[in-house]
């Protein structure tokens, strides 16, 4: 639904740098009060108290992402709020391998595909709304979707508030120009077969804006805005209840959303830099609800969540268990065959892609390694490349909607692949 909104999304903008600014002076209070009173430290979540979990909802070990789904290995990716500074120069990089046509959602005879799907994430940093700086953001998105063509993949990205910004108010008819008139986000959903989805980084709603206000701007950047929520708090049953329930704006209150589907869950010590408990599980659901329910299946749910399976690459730094999603995947495969997982199951997995990637051209070698690590498996057909919204088409007119759950536990360790 669509209302003519009380203020733009300059003021809602604005709106946001002061609520932040008080955000962290109370944050910061909180901190000192909350180091006094806990010898153990920090370990919890200070969103707004309307979508904080309550402290009795940490999921029990037999049920939860977090005892099942986590190895320490996949805890240290980098930090990414803050891009690469724009001047960076471009380099040469290695063109991918073809594989072929994008791959279709339908199974072809035999053991069931893994579903993967890359998800690049720009995240909220004021520069995006510097009409100076964002032409430069702008060509390095374009040239980041340039090279991933050859590979096939199918892509999406996930962008917060502040890019939208961006979009709007700093595109021109000479900008658009090269991107057939269109605007960087109703290009790549329109003619490059990109979904853009809502993103909060570490599923935290705080400060002016939440995810429909997301939404809301997403919509009038592209018509094609996906129903999408990447990178929720799975752990936050308040969280879950609100956007099930439906989701009013803070900046733009008469917009109501209500997403379709769930993915990316991270728990609420992620925004933290706690990568522990960050949800790892491949296979599609319908949540119960948050935290302890998160992991129960409910045929009557609205919503669905697609598992990420290895959501956390080794970009560097820190321990892991697969080397990157090439590895996850081979494991999978292998366990279909021998039988541990069942051939008939849907199982997905997620390559993300930082905001320091996308915008990093000396990075992209190393995502172009991970994706052609897939190419035998793309051959195959033990692979196939989906959007999230392919991946439900797919459970639903496939699978029947039956619900499957491969939990990072289910690994044995001697399988990890990094040293």
């Amino acid at each position: 639904m669509h209302h003519v909104m009380p203020c733009s999304h300059r003021q809602g903008l604005a709106r946001l740098r002061m609520f932040s600014l008080l955000d962290n002076y109370v944050l910061s209070v909180a901190s000192l009060l909350l180091l006094a009173a806990c010898p153990g430290g920090l370990g919890g979540d200070d969103t707004p108290e309307e979508t904080s979990p309550p402290a009795e909802t940490s999921p029990p070990a037999e049920t939860s992402p977090p005892a099942e789904t986590s190895p320490p290995a996949e805890t240290s990716p980098p930090e990414e709020t803050s891009p690469p500074e724009e001047t960076s120069p471009p380099e040469e990089t290695t063109p991918l391998e073809e594989t072929g046509p994008t791959g279709t959602p339908v199974p072809v005879a035999g053991p069931s595909p893994i579903y993967v799907t890359v998800a690049g994430h720009i995240e909220d940093t004021a520069i995006y709304t510097d009409c100076d700086a964002y032409p430069g953001y702008r060509t390095k998105l374009l040239e980041f979707a340039d090279f991933l063509e050859p590979s096939g993949a199918r892509v999406n990205l996930q962008v917060e508030y502040e890019f939208l910004v961006g979009v709007l108010d700093c595109e021109d008819e000479a900008m658009m120009a090269s991107t057939e008139g269109r605007n960087v986000l109703d290009y790549l959903a329109t003619v490059r077969g990109f979904e853009i989805d809502a993103h909060q980084e570490g599923g935290w709603e705080v400060g002016a804006d939440n995810y429909a206000d997301v939404r809301y701007l997403g919509g009038q950047a592209t018509p094609l805005f996906s129903e999408i929520v990447g990178g929720f708090k799975w752990d936050d049953p308040n969280q879950y209840a609100a956007l099930d329930a439906g989701e009013s704006g803070w900046v733009y209150p008469d917009y109501t959303w209500w997403p379709e589907t769930l993915t990316l869950g991270v728990s609420t010590l992620h925004h933290e830099g706690n990568f522990d408990y960050d949800d790892l599980t491949s296979g599609v659901w319908r949540p119960a609800g948050g935290g302890d329910l998160f992991l129960e299946h409910d045929p009557s749910a609205r919503m669905v969540y697609v598992g990420p399976g290895l959501q956390h690459q080794n970009w560097g730094g820190g321990d892991c268990a697969f080397e990157d999603i090439g590895d996850y995947v081979g494991m999978l495969v292998d366990y279909v065959d021998a039988g541990r997982i069942d051939p008939d199951a849907i199982l997905t997995s997620t390559l993300a892609v930082p905001q320091s990637v996308i915008f990093d051209r000396t990075q992209y070698d190393r995502v172009g390694d991970m994706l052609n690590g897939l190419a035998p498996y793309l051959e195959t057909g033990r692979v196939v490349f989906a959007t999230y919204s392919e991946v439900v088409q797919a459970w639903l007119e496939v699978y029947g909607g039956q619900p499957h759950q491969f939990l990072f536990d289910a690994i044995d360790p001697e399988d990890y692949t990094c040293p």
